[in-house]
């Protein structure tokens, strides 16, 4: 049907983040004395990538053997596929305010931030 190119799509989308996330381990391990916290939140952004684009393989590959879509895994996927968007949107955000660039902490800002990004993610 209509899903069918999904299956395609996400499988290709799973195998390019295997290759980002190995060559983002491979210079993860290669620096590790010189990581900011920015890098280990990148990390988890392409974690939760990998994890989210593995799970909607799966969910359409299901979908395609069986006829019927897996509820939970549908959710889960989109769960993951929310918690990736948060953390990208609050890396981006706390990289704006100059922080491991420019400033060594947030401050008094940090709580806003998670406030923030608590709303975006129930949003």
């Amino acid at each position: 049907g209509m899903k069918a190119p999904n299956l395609k799509f996400f499988g290709f989308l799973a195998m390019a983040y295997l290759a980002l996330g190995f060559s983002w381990a491979v210079a993860y391990v290669a620096h590790w004395k010189e990581l900011l916290e920015l890098q280990n939140c990148i990390t988890a952004v392409v974690a939760l990538g990998m994890c989210e684009t593995a799970v909607w393989y799966f969910d359409y590959a299901n979908f395609n053997a069986t006829g019927f879509r897996p509820y939970l895994a549908t959710i889960f996927a989109v769960l993951l596929g929310s918690m990736r968007t948060t953390l990208s949107r609050a890396l981006v955000l706390v990289v704006s305010m100059g922080y491991g660039v420019v400033r060594p902490t947030l401050g008094g800002l940090s709580t806003k931030v998670i406030a923030l990004s608590v709303c975006y993610f129930f949003s």
